[in-house]
C-alpha cells in the first residue's frame, strides 16, 4: 500500500528474505529534518517519524522488534 503513489520518492526502498520471512524498510521525508521510517519483518510492520541523526538506533530497535514477534497463522 506504501508504494500507490507512484510519484513517492523514497529515501530507502529495501527488501530481504530471512528465515522464509519477507520484510522491508522505507524511509521517506516527511518534513524538514523529519523522515517516516517503516520496517517490516513477516507481516509485522512498525512506522516511526524521527530525525537523520536517530535513524540508525530506531532502524535497529524497530527491526529486532518486529523479528520477535510471532505471528500465529
Amino acid at each position: 500500500m506504501q508504494k500507490v503513489d507512484s510519484d513517492q520518492q523514497w529515501l530507502v526502498d529495501e527488501t530481504f528474505q530471512q528465515n522464509g520471512r519477507f520484510g522491508f524498510t522505507t524511509v521517506k521525508e516527511v518534513a524538514e529534518n523529519q523522515l517516516e521510517l517503516v520496517v517490516s519483518a513477516g507481516g509485522v510492520s512498525l512506522t516511526t517519524t524521527t530525525n537523520e541523526n536517530e535513524l540508525p538506533k530506531n532502524m535497529d530497535w524497530m527491526m529486532k522488534t518486529v523479528r520477535s514477534i510471532a505471528k500465529n497463522e
